[in-house]
């Protein structure tokens, strides 16, 4: 694949590879591998995120982090699907800005969409009267299996932390430590 001299500068590691694959309509995922770093945009398409999911997995496994695939695929999945669907609001020509990056026994991952935002700070805590409503049940997931989880101001970008040890036994102490086992 040939790249701008620009694009190409940006991303000058021998280890890093850009993929893009054509999608329906003229609609494409790019697919970015660093050292450290998966990155994937797309246009918003529900049935692309079984695909950032697979990618994910294989990031994962790349970094000696299999036994964290279910957590973080499933916090993914979530705030993907928001992204998708309220952000982008299904919108194929407004794209979903997916990364996950690991370093220093943590991960981030930023999931960024081109909405118009919301006003993150109105949600009320999904607790009592609230834990049936039709919204905010991805914040118990988000809180359940991640350390962290905050918005940028605007709304549209969301950020989620794990903490990790990187042996997989003493992952599950520190968590029945916290009382998620």
């Amino acid at each position: 694949m040939m790249m701008s001299s620009c694009w190409a500068s940006r991303f000058n590691n021998v280890n890093q590879r850009v993929t893009v694959r054509v999608m329906q309509k003229e609609k494409s995922i790019t697919v970015f591998h660093g050292d450290n770093t998966l990155t994937i945009k797309f246009p918003s398409r529900v049935e692309v995120i079984n695909h950032v999911e697979d990618e994910t997995r294989g990031f994962l496994e790349r970094m000696g982090l299999s036994h964290e695939a279910f957590a973080v695929c499933l916090v993914m999945r979530e705030g993907l699907t928001n992204a998708v669907k309220h952000g982008n609001r299904c919108d194929p020509a407004k794209n979903v800005t997916y990364t996950v990056k690991c370093s220093d026994n943590t991960l981030v991952i930023e999931i960024e969409d081109e909405g118009e935002g919301f006003d993150w700070r109105a949600i009320p805590e999904p607790e009592g009267d609230n834990i049936n409503s039709d919204h905010g049940r991805g914040i118990i997931i988000m809180k359940r299996y991640m350390n962290e989880h905050r918005y940028n101001d605007k709304g549209n970008k969301l950020i989620l932390i794990k903490h990790f040890s990187p042996d997989p036994k003493l992952s599950e102490s520190e968590d029945e430590e916290k009382g998620n086992g």
